[in-house]
């Protein structure tokens, strides 16, 4: 996920990404979004990444990219061209309801444990976090984990058979 604010290095991170990564562009309030936008997709396009615009749903068509929704926007139904490459964001069950019910093939559960980006709120924690993933995986949704993930902690919860991957800025920053 970027935060450019954290994160302004982002050509030299994709390129350090595991094959066929995903990648989110967030910073929703970037003055050149659109531009970054072409370029980050672009370069997920050479390094063989998915690349999903977050938050817009014309610019993502525009560009041919899957859709991040925040929790707060999944309101309405994806439109067919974006169905199967869809990610929503879910903190509870309503939210991963909401986002199966409006077409998402994935969410991106957090925050699982405390983490930088959304200083002194508390982590859902292991069963919290597991619960909500099996209640996602049993709707047919992908599932991600957001929110203070390394690897060790990754392969923990992996280990459940609940996640398909998980989601950081900070855990792929390559300093």
């Amino acid at each position: 996920m970027t935060d450019l604010d954290r994160f302004p290095d982002w050509p030299t991170a994709l390129a350090a990404l595991p094959p066929r990564s995903g990648v989110i562009l967030r910073d929703y309030h970037h003055a050149q979004r659109q531009v970054l936008a072409r370029e980050m997709g672009r370069l997920c396009r050479e390094y063989g990444h998915r690349f999903f615009v977050g938050e817009n749903i014309g610019l993502a068509v525009k560009l041919g990219a899957g859709f991040h929704a925040p929790a707060r926007s999944v309101k309405t139904a994806l439109p067919p061209c974006l169905r199967g490459r869809s990610l929503a964001a879910a903190h509870n069950r309503a939210e991963i309801d909401r986002a199966a019910q409006y077409g998402f093939n994935g969410v991106l559960i957090s925050p699982v444990f405390p983490t930088t980006t959304h200083v002194g709120e508390r982590g859902l924690g292991v069963f919290n976090f597991l619960a909500l993933a099996q209640h996602a995986k049993a709707q047919g949704l992908y599932v991600y984990a957001l929110g203070g993930l390394t690897e060790a902690r990754f392969k923990r919860l992996a280990a459940s058979g609940a996640l398909n991957g998980y989601a950081g800025i900070s855990a792929f920053n390559a300093h």
